[in-house]
């Protein structure tokens, strides 16, 4: 703070309070174009926060449905290829008994039995591929793993039927005995499989609600958080911008009113801060400019009050010169009153 001429001093008349923290700090000494991009900044981080929320919960539900229509429907339907096809097998058995008994073509019961025999090792490699599958869950290799056991024990009696259906079709009858129990053992683990696929589908599917209900409310609370963020980012700015401009603009008019003993002290050093500086240089120019003013005016008054004592001075010897000179004028008059007399005596 600087000292008027008449030795007053200046009280601040605006200031922020210090103290304020590191922060508050840094935001009073952005410029003004980088005060005013820090809402939109801010509020762009979390649009693209949000953003990446968004992605990650819509990348987790193409997984979800990837994994159901991939997985667990593929899962499902390999479970029923596998069902269906030893279904067939197991009913051509019973054709081929049949067709033995009735003395049908040996050709064809022969091929019916190599038809048969095939589609078993078909199967057998299809589960096998099935279980060195990435895709698989323990669950499901547990089952794979039963129903490929399940699977040979079956071939076992039934390859046995074919091979003696055409020799002794009573024998072959024995085997269908034990075949029935292998396919009712072996239709049980299918039907387990088809049940987990299922289990696993529908937990799949909740478990994508669940995502989604909770990206909703996600998605709830952070645009929330974003609006009340962004308006509390504005009003701080607003603040920091407008209260040292109200401030500077209340002391220039106490100034522009003649007092001069008004001082800003803004601690940003932004362009208001620089107004400021600017005003106070100001002020201190006119302070001195009216000091300067005073000095001379002091001057002035001593000189022309000794002007006026020498002119009152003047004045009195004029005065005694008159009254001087009208004494002499007297006096002349005298003499020459005088010397008419004597004048006129010589005569």
């Amino acid at each position: 703070m600087t000292e008027t001429p008449g030795g007053a001093r200046p009280r601040p008349a605006s200031a922020f309070k210090k103290g304020d923290g590191t922060m508050n700090k840094i935001l009073r000494n952005l410029k003004l174009a980088k005060k005013l991009l820090i809402g939109p900044v801010a509020v762009s981080l979390f649009l693209l926060l949000l953003a990446a929320g968004t992605y990650h919960g819509m990348t987790s539900q193409k997984a979800a449905m990837d994994d159901i229509y991939n997985n667990r429907f593929q899962g499902y339907q390999n479970s029923s290829e596998i069902s269906r096809s030893i279904a067939n097998v197991h009913a051509s058995l019973y054709k081929v008994v049949s067709w033995a008994g009735a003395n049908y073509e040996s050709a064809k019961v022969e091929a019916l039995g190599k038809e048969q025999k095939a589609a078993l090792e078909k199967n057998i490699a299809f589960v096998q591929g099935l279980q060195k599958s990435d895709r698989v869950t323990p669950e499901e290799k547990k089952l794979y793993d039963a129903t490929l056991a399940q699977l040979k024990a079956y071939q076992e009696p039934a390859v046995g039927l074919l091979d003696m259906v055409a020799a002794d079709v009573n024998g072959a009858a024995l085997f269908m005995t034990i075949s029935d129990d292998k396919y009712q053992e072996l239709g049980k683990t299918l039907s387990n499989l088809m049940a987990l696929e299922n289990r696993l589908s529908k937990e799949n599917y909740e478990g994508s609600i669940r995502d989604s209900n909770r990206l909703l409310s996600v998605f709830a609370v952070v645009l929330a958080v974003v609006i009340l963020l962004a308006v509390a980012v504005n009003l701080i700015m607003a603040r920091l911008i407008s209260k040292p401009v109200k401030e500077s603009v209340e002391v220039i008019k106490k100034v522009a009113e003649g007092d001069l003993t008004q001082d800003i002290r803004v601690l940003s050093r932004d362009e208001i801060g620089e107004l400021a500086e600017s005003v106070n240089a100001m002020r201190k120019k006119m302070g001195e400019a009216v000091g300067q003013s005073m000095a001379i005016s002091s001057v002035l008054s001593d000189s022309s009050s000794q002007q006026a004592a020498s002119i009152e001075e003047t004045s009195a010897s004029l005065d005694e010169m008159a009254s001087m000179t009208k004494q002499n004028a007297e006096n002349t008059t005298a003499a020459n009153h005088l010397m008419i007399t004597v004048r006129e005596a010589i005569e």
